[in-house]
């Protein structure tokens, strides 16, 4: 069975003061199975990054979640949620500092346009 907190410090090992950030896309209508399991996947990923963060002494962001661009690589949405609240996406991912860590549990790649 996956160990997910030791391989989020032995992966990731994230630092005192660095921040984590995930995304997670999700459509408003007509979620399949797939994205379903995806969402699931960003809160336990969420929770063991969380599980950690007093120890090592990072920071975990709530889940950021948008429409998805249905597509690889395409550009992201203007509009996400975060915390129950709409948020400009680009303007969020803008702040994050060099080291932070953003992962993106999505169904479409995101690697390009981040």
């Amino acid at each position: 069975m996956l160990n997910l907190n030791k391989l989020i410090i032995d992966v990731f090992a994230p630092k005192k003061g660095e921040r984590v950030t995930i995304l997670n896309d999700f459509p408003s209508k007509d979620a399949d199975a797939d994205y379903i399991e995806r969402r699931e996947m960003a809160r336990q990923w969420h929770r063991a990054f969380h599980d950690g963060a007093k120890k090592w002494g990072y920071k975990v962001e709530p889940i950021i979640s948008y429409e998805p661009t249905r597509g690889d690589g395409t550009p992201l949405p203007n509009d996400a949620v975060q915390d129950k609240k709409k948020i400009n996406l680009k303007k969020r991912l803008k702040l994050l500092g060099n080291k932070d860590i953003l992962l993106a549990i999505t169904r479409y790649s995101a690697t390009g346009p981040l």
